[in-house]
This record gives structure tokens, C-alpha cells and sequence, in this order.
């Protein structure tokens, strides 16, 4: 009878070391899988005489030539708290001086930047009108405001994409929807209770006016 030859039995796989290769590459697989983030809007200025508005973002941009100009639109918000009670709104800021809603008449763009040209141009007084409405509403006790120009987006049939064809996120996006829709009062929104208090936490602030000094304030 034969003897066995156990010694000339070969290692089996090493299976700990297996299985953490099959975990990272399935965690690879998932990674890859996943919809890359678009372009991202990190800054957005008013130029000229406010007839220009211009956006900086994260990446460069594919051509805007079929992107509708009006997916963007400018607000003048604020935001009014006082211990449990809290009020914001929205409003057009072409209706200030009694003129027909603010549109974006047509877009350019250029690398990471995008200009857009608005109709009836921003009246830039408006900020510094504004700015002195919320130092007024500050200096009472208990009271918290903030407030400004602010930039909203909702992506229509042909998005904003980067160079891979990645789409730019909405932000806050119901402001361009509620003209969209064909509202009966598309020139304002307003928001009570905790809808107020978020109501400025999505929206891309404006810079308006010329660009302060380093230094203190």
C-alpha cells in the first residue's frame, strides 16, 4: 500500500488576503460608479454699471451656446428673526423702481468664468440701500437680519456642464421655478418660521459695490 505524500500538498489561497482585495475593488468599482460633481459656483460679482453680472466657478466650462439664460435670476433677499419668530422673502430687482422684471438677456463664456447681461440693468444704490435697512433692523435688541443680492439657478433642458459633460447642481432653485411656472406673483416669495431661517443658506451671495480693502474694519 502506497504511503501518502504529505508534504507535496500545496498552501491553499491565503483567503483573508483574497477577500480584502475583492473588498477594495468592489469599493473602487462603487467610486467609479458614482456621478462625478459638476462645475461649482464659487463666487459671482456685479460689474459696470450693473448690467453685467459675472461668475467664477470651480472648473472651465463646456460652451453655454443652448443654455438658457433665464435658468439663472437675481434676488434681493432678507432674513428677519426675533426670539421664535422668523420672516424672509425674495424679491425681483427689476420691480424696485417700478420696471418689468429682471431677465438675463444673453451669456457669455470664457474658461472657468461665465458673464451673464442683465435687463433692466442692477441699480447699484440698491445695495447700499439695503446694507443701512439691515444695520437699522441689527441695532434693535434680540433682533438677527442678513440680507443681500443673491444668485439662484435651476437647470432647464440644456444644463451647465464642465468639460465632461458633468452637470452644475441646482441652487436654490425655487426662486427660477416660481417665474418658470407662470405664477400670478412671480415678482416676490415670502417665508415664515423655519423655512425663513433656511431661506438664505442656498443662494449664491452677490458681491455688490466695489471690493473693501484689507485691513480691519
Amino acid at each position: 500500500m502506497p504511503s501518502a505524500n504529505i508534504g507535496s500538498v500545496a498552501p491553499g489561497p491565503d483567503k483573508a488576503s483574497d477577500a480584502k482585495q475583492t473588498r477594495s475593488q468592489a469599493k473602487a468599482a462603487r467610486k467609479s460608479a458614482a456621478p462625478r460633481q459638476g462645475p461649482t459656483l464659487t463666487e459671482a460679482e456685479l460689474l459696470g454699471e450693473g448690467e453685467h453680472l459675472r461668475l467664477h466657478f470651480s472648473e472651465p466650462l463646456a460652451p453655454t451656446d443652448r443654455v438658457d439664460p433665464n435658468d439663472f435670476r437675481l434676488s434681493m433677499a432678507m432674513v428677519y428673526s426675533y426670539k421664535m419668530y422668523a420672516y424672509a422673502y425674495y424679491y425681483d430687482p427689476g420691480l424696485a423702481e417700478g420696471e418689468e422684471l429682471m431677465v438675463v438677456t444673453s451669456m457669455r463664456g470664457q474658461g472657468d468664468t461665465l458673464d451673464l447681461y442683465l435687463s433692466p440693468p442692477f441699480e447699484l444704490a440698491y445695495c447700499e440701500e439695503l446694507r443701512r435697512e439691515l444695520a437699522d433692523m441689527q441695532s434693535e435688541p434680540g433682533v438677527r437680519a442678513d440680507g443681500g443680492v443673491f444668485l439662484h439657478y435651476a437647470p432647464g433642458e440644456v444644463p451647465i456642464t464642465d468639460l465632461d459633460g458633468n452637470h452644475m447642481a441646482a441652487v436654490a432653485a425655487e426662486w427660477v421655478l416660481h417665474r418658470r411656472r407662470g405664477t400670478e406673483d412671480p415678482e416676490e416669495m415670502y417665508f415664515e418660521g423655519p423655512p425663513a431661517r433656511r431661506a438664505l443658506r442656498e443662494p449664491i451671495r452677490v458681491r455688490c459695490g466695489p471690493r473693501l480693502p484689507p485691513g480691519p474694519r
